[in-house]
């Protein structure tokens, strides 16, 4: 008998730690390098149109696929150079700073 209301007692805490979890971080997404936001990017890109694709990159192989990633990459970063030097202190509040990992942040924002 005893053994039962341990056993169920540890089910009701476990229960309630996983609604805790769930509650708590509902729509944070998963952190991703700035390589694979940009190869989601491209693959997306080519599954929608794959002449437009074939024709911008040279093919749909895995080529092209990098040759994709490397431009969204670099435009992702000219914009976050451009947003950074037209105003500092906007960058500063929406990305904490204007160091490299902020730079980051805002990289990986322009490619979502």
């Amino acid at each position: 008998m005893r053994t039962r209301l341990i056993v169920a007692g540890l089910v009701a805490v476990l229960v309630a730690v996983a609604a805790v979890a769930a509650v708590a971080a509902p729509g944070k997404p998963a952190a991703k390098s700035v390589n694979a936001l940009a190869e989601q990017e491209c693959k997306q890109d080519r599954r929608e149109d794959r002449a437009d694709f074939r024709r911008d990159y040279g093919g749909t192989n895995a080529a092209a696929l990098r040759r994709c990633v490397a431009e969204e990459k670099r435009e992702a970063r000219a914009d976050c150079e451009e947003d950074r030097r037209e105003d500092r202190a906007e960058f500063r509040a929406e990305y904490g700073g204007t160091g490299s990992a902020a730079f980051t942040r805002c990289v990986k924002d322009e490619l979502r």
